[in-house]
C-alpha cells in the first residue's frame, strides 16, 4: 500500500471503503474451509456441542428496542430450551432475565405483552420489573424471615445497538461493542435503526433444516440465478463487494443494475423488472416504483433516453435519498450507493440482515427447541423507517405462523430449497460437500463456529 493510497483510505467513510473493498475474485479462500463435513448438519453430537459451546456464549438479538416501547412491555426469546424476558422497567431502561420464577421455576411469561410487574401464574408471586421480588403469597406463613432481596429475577446480560436488544447467557463473555467491533459499528450506526419498526412481516415458523442450512441460504449469492431469477434484471448477484471483520462479514448487492449473467439488458427490461418484484412482494397491480421516475425520459415510442449523466440507478438513489429527507429520515451519512444497495450481513451466529437505507429486513434462525439437529426456528422481521409519530400505532407485533404458510414469492423459492438441501445432506456416504468462490462467507462462517466449538482443523 502506498503513502498516497493510506491517505485516501483514510478520508474515506466505511461505506466508502467497503464500497470499493475486494470482490470475489480478490478472495483468498485458502483461509477458510471451503469443503464441509456433511455430519455438522445432522448429527447430534455437533448439535450437543453448539449447545454446550456456542449458543451460552455469544450474543444473540433478542428482539428490537421498538417490540418493548415503555415500561411494563416485556417480549419472550426462545433458544433450545431456555428461555429469556427481555423487560422495559419504570425507569426506561431494558433488561432481560431468565424467564423462571424463582420459587418453583415456572415460567412467567409467554410471547409478548404488558404488565405492570411480572406475576407467576402457578403462585402469585410478583417480581417489579427490574426484578426484585416484591411479593410472596403467604409470606408470613409460608416463607417466615425469608430475604426477599436475594430471590429476584436471574438476570441476563443485555445491551443495545442499532435498536436492536442483544443478550448473552455468559456473564463473563465480552461486551458487545467487543464482541461486534468498530467496522460493524461504524457501518451500520448511519441507518439509524434504532428509529426502524417491525412492519408487515413479524413472524416465525418451524422450518426442517438444520440453523446452519438457513443462515447459508442468505449470505451467499451463488444461488440466486437457480432460485431467483426473476431478481436479476434489478440486482447483480455477481460483483458484490466483500468486508471481514471478526466474526461477522458483508458483501454489497447492487440495485438498479442487471445482472452480469445478462449481457446488455436495456432501461426498459430494468423496469419492467422493478415491477415484476413490486408484483411478487405486495401483489398483482403493486405500483412500479421506477416507472413514475422514468416518464419523463420516455419518447413517443415509450423508449428510455438518458441524457448524459442519468442513469437509472442515479433515478433510483435520488428518489429515495428525496423521499427520505422529506419524511424527516436523516440519511446524511449514507453514500449515494447506500441509497440504492443492500448491505447483507451475517452478525454471527445466527443473524442475517439485509440492510437498506430505509429498511432493514431481518432473517433469524434458531435451533430447534427439541434439539432436533434436522429442524430450526426461522425468524423473518421487515424493519422500516416511519415518522416518529406512527411508530407504535404502526408496529407489527410477533406472531407464529403454520409452517407451509407462505412469506412472499422470493422467501417461499429459499423456504423449498432449504429443507431440500438438508434432506439431501442427510445422506451418509455423501460425506463432504464443496463451496464455491462465491460462497466463501460460507467457509468464514464454518471458522468462526469451529473456534466456539474447539474444533481443529
Amino acid at each position: 500500500m502506498t503513502a498516497e493510497t493510506t491517505i485516501v483510505d483514510a478520508i474515506m467513510s466505511p461505506a466508502e471503503r467497503l464500497e470499493v473493498g475486494p470482490m470475489v475474485a480478490d478472495l483468498d479462500t485458502s483461509q477458510w474451509p471451503m469443503e464441509l463435513d456433511t455430519a455438522r448438519y445432522w448429527s447430534q453430537e455437533f448439535a450437543d456441542l453448539e449447545r454446550d459451546r456456542l449458543w451460552p456464549h455469544t450474543w444473540q438479538i433478542a428482539c428490537h428496542e421498538s417490540e418493548v416501547p415503555e415500561p411494563g412491555y416485556w417480549f419472550e426469546y426462545k433458544l433450545l430450551d431456555q428461555s429469556y424476558l427481555v423487560v422495559r422497567g419504570n425507569d426506561g431502561c431494558i433488561r432481560a432475565f431468565i424467564n423462571a420464577c424463582r420459587h418453583r421455576g415456572n415460567a412467567l411469561c409467554e410471547g409478548h405483552g404488558h404488565s405492570a410487574r411480572l406475576t407467576c401464574p402457578f403462585h402469585l408471586w410478583q417480581f417489579e420489573l427490574d426484578g426484585r421480588l416484591r411479593k410472596i403469597s403467604d409470606e408470613a406463613e409460608e416463607f417466615p424471615g425469608r430475604d426477599k432481596s436475594k430471590l429476584g429475577l436471574l438476570p441476563v446480560r443485555t445491551s443495545v445497538f442499532g435498536g436492536f436488544v442483544f443478550i448473552n447467557p455468559d456473564p463473563d463473555a465480552p461486551s458487545l461493542d467487543d464482541y461486534l467491533g468498530p467496522d460493524v459499528r461504524a457501518l451500520l450506526e448511519p441507518y439509524r435503526m434504532e428509529e426502524l419498526i417491525p412492519l408487515g412481516f413479524n413472524v416465525s415458523q418451524s422450518l426442517a433444516a438444520n440453523w446452519k442450512a438457513g443462515i447459508e441460504a442468505f449470505i451467499e449469492q451463488y444461488h440466486v440465478h437457480a432460485i431467483h431469477p426473476q431478481v436479476l434484471t434489478t440486482s447483480d448477484d455477481k460483483d458484490m463487494h466483500y468486508g471481514f471483520f471478526g466474526d461477522h462479514d458483508v458483501f454489497t448487492v447492487a440495485y438498479a443494475v442487471p445482472s452480469a449473467r445478462l449481457g446488455d439488458v436495456t432501461p426498459e427490461r430494468i423496469v419492467k423488472g422493478f415491477g415484476s418484484m413490486a408484483e411478487a412482494i405486495q401483489g398483482p397491480g403493486a405500483r412500479n416504483p421506477m416507472e413514475e421516475l422514468v416518464t419523463p425520459y420516455r419518447d413517443e415510442t415509450g423508449k428510455i433516453a438518458f441524457p448524459p449523466g442519468v442513469t437509472l440507478r442515479t433515478l433510483f438513489q435520488q428518489a429515495n435519498r428525496a423521499a427520505a429527507e422529506a419524511d424527516g429520515q436523516d440519511v446524511s451519512g449514507m453514500t449515494d450507493n447506500q441509497m440504492s444497495d443492500a448491505h447483507s450481513w451475517l452478525l454471527f451466529p445466527n443473524t442475517t440482515m439485509v440492510v437498506r437505507a430505509r429498511e432493514t429486513l431481518l432473517f433469524r434462525f434458531r435451533p430447534d427447541p427439541e434439539g432436533d439437529p434436522n429442524r430450526c426456528i426461522f425468524d423473518v422481521v421487515n424493519y422500516q423507517w416511519v415518522p416518529p409519530q406512527d411508530r407504535e400505532k404502526l408496529a407489527t407485533p410477533h406472531s407464529w405462523v403454520p409452517e407451509d404458510q407462505s412469506l412472499g414469492l422470493v422467501l417461499d423459492q429459499d423456504r423449498e430449497q432449504i429443507p431440500r438441501q438438508q434432506r439431501g445432506l442427510r445422506n451418509r456416504a455423501l460425506g463432504t460437500v464443496l463451496l464455491a468462490r462465491n460462497e466463501a462467507r460460507i467457509g468464514h462462517f464454518h471458522q468462526t463456529l469451529d473456534r466456539y466449538l474447539d474444533i481443529q482443523n
